[in-house]
């Protein structure tokens, strides 16, 4: 997993005007382990498609799954599925989830591939809906929705 974006600096550093801290890294490493995943953190990918295309490129080597976090909407420094279009395939993007719509899904050779928008809200609500069940399904588990039983308490 990775995150994009050249305004991401890691905790404790000191930050410039329009920096932020890189907390996705920090939440996606814990949401992994806690799914039972060996999580290799591939750190800040900077806002260029050549770089994202190699990136990619070596952690499809290296992992089963993909996931980055940041880059995948439509903004003027979003170059993730543009990068995923050209060193492999998109399956799906822009998710009607709120919060997290621009999730996009695909295949980088051999590996999945989960693109999470870098809002951190929106990252665990994309892992915990849509990469946590894949990731259960990869493991042979056959992943159940949530299913609560309710009554009404009054008729309309």
């Amino acid at each position: 997993f990775f995150s994009t974006g050249d305004e991401l600096r890691g905790v404790g550093d000191p930050l410039a005007p329009g920096q932020i801290y890189d907390s996705n890294r920090y939440a996606l490493d814990g949401l992994l382990r806690e799914a039972g995943a060996e999580a290799i953190d591939l750190g800040v990918a900077a806002d260029d498609p050549a770089a994202l295309k190699a990136l990619l490129l070596q952690a499809s080597a290296q992992a089963d799954l993909v996931i980055s976090s940041g880059g995948v909407s439509v903004g003027e420094a979003d170059f993730v599925t543009g990068a995923l279009a050209e060193v492999g395939r998109i399956r799906l993007w822009k998710m009607a989830v709120k919060p997290g719509k621009p999730i996009a899904f695909g295949r980088i050779g051999a590996a999945w591939f989960f693109g999470l928008p870098g809002n951190p809200v929106a990252v665990m609500v994309g892992f915990r809906q849509v990469v946590r069940p894949a990731l259960a399904r990869l493991a042979g588990a056959e992943p159940k929705p949530p299913c609560v039983s309710a009554r009404a308490a009054a008729r309309r």
